[in-house]
């Protein structure tokens, strides 16, 4: 794989619950240039980071995954979260926040894809 030498785009928490998938997409993520904090449940509120990868599982009850999200992105405004789920119309109805601070993909979705949106993320951040 290509690894991006220079300064780090910016800290991203992803949280996924399982292990096999959380540690291929954090290596996918360093890979593209970001430092990453990886979780199997929520991230704590006090994180460094500006931008949440959440993957809700098929097995993950999106209403719960939904309001703690909800509670992480409404800690601080500057938070943007990007999230994998199968379930986008619950999820948008639970999250209730500005739809500029979401990025949702239903899968199937290819790792680039999610590179493209954490820095879209990223991006908005910044500014």
């Amino acid at each position: 794989m290509l690894r991006v030498i220079g300064v780090m785009q910016d800290i991203a928490a992803l949280v996924v619950r399982d292990a096999g998938t959380r540690a291929l997409l954090a290596e996918y993520l360093r890979d593209a240039g970001f430092e990453v904090q990886t979780f199997e449940h929520a991230p704590p509120m006090a994180t460094t980071t500006s931008t949440v990868v959440w993957v809700i599982a098929n097995e993950d009850v999106p209403k719960e995954a939904a309001m703690l999200l909800r509670s992480w992105l409404i800690s601080r405004s500057h938070r943007r979260a990007v999230i994998l789920t199968r379930s986008p119309r619950s999820i948008r109805g639970v999250l209730q926040v500005d739809e500029g601070r979401l990025q949702i993909l239903v899968p199937p979705v290819f790792p680039w894809q999610l590179v493209d949106a954490v820095r879209l993320s990223a991006k908005a951040v910044s500014r």
